[in-house]
């Protein structure tokens, strides 16, 4: 099966290699011909770090999006554990679960995008994503530890990822929003980076605390989104970005 999809992509990919060039042949615009002014990551994420709010900003989205990486690595562990009550999930219910998840998490956070346009309450919407992760968590894993129903499990495993999923762009919009007039790329980069990186560790102790069961799984990610919940408490909400394309 793997070898017969990595010989479809071939075959269409290889055709690309000689359409495609490096350089079109007349640039776009004369901006395009200039050479881009180089970016100093290091300066700029200095200068991020010294702002209290985007610190506490950067602890929320490594504790919720590090217990979405923790869970989306660990999905199989947890749900196919032996000791599930009720009987483990299968192979393809496992695959299922996690693919819907992650395809209806994307299409609200979309959602969530269109109502962070219209209303640009950044704080008010990750607070709400933050404390809805660590809400479906306590409830599905209270149902993970009692009746073990799948129904509700699904439900609220799935209801997890739609907030945690929603709360990544948000974030990075916040902090964006909060470090301006930093190139947002940057700040972007080395948020996502920081997350992943803490979002290692926190696949470890979830694979750990898996070992003991999926309950134990469950509440350990619950509280990390309780965390990033109790620290957004102490955020302020910033606008300068959109408070300067106002002036």
């Amino acid at each position: 099966m793997m070898m017969n999809n990595n010989i479809l992509i071939t075959c269409i990919a290889a055709p690309l290699f000689i359409v495609i060039r490096e350089n079109p042949p007349k640039p776009p615009s004369k901006v395009a011909t200039e050479k881009p002014k180089e970016k100093d990551f290091f300066k700029a994420v200095i200068i991020a770090l010294k702002d209290k709010n985007f610190l506490i900003l950067l602890l929320v989205f490594i504790f919720v999006n590090g217990a979405f990486v923790a869970i989306g690595t660990d999905f199989a562990i947890i749900f196919a554990d032996p000791k599930f009550k009720g009987g483990p999930y299968s192979t393809g219910a496992v695959s299922l679960l996690g693919a819907g998840s992650t395809v209806i998490g994307v299409c609200f956070a979309f959602f969530f995008g269109w109502i962070l346009k219209i209303t640009k309450k950044n704080l008010l919407l990750l607070r709400l994503c933050c404390f809805m992760s660590c809400l479906c968590l306590a409830v599905d894993s209270t149902f993970i530890a009692t009746s073990g129903n799948k129904i509700w499990v699904s439900l609220f495993a799935i209801l997890n990822g739609c907030f945690e999923i929603a709360a990544i762009p948000i974030s990075v919009n916040f902090a964006s929003e909060i470090t301006f007039p930093q190139d947002p790329t940057v700040i972007t980069g080395f948020v996502l980076m920081s997350s992943r990186i803490f979002g290692f560790v926190f696949i470890i102790l979830t694979t750990i605390v898996a070992n003991v069961g999926p309950a134990p799984a469950g509440f350990f990610l619950c509280a990390l989104c309780g965390v990033s919940f109790l620290l957004s408490l102490l955020l302020k909400e910033e606008m300068k970005k959109s408070n300067f394309a106002d002036q």
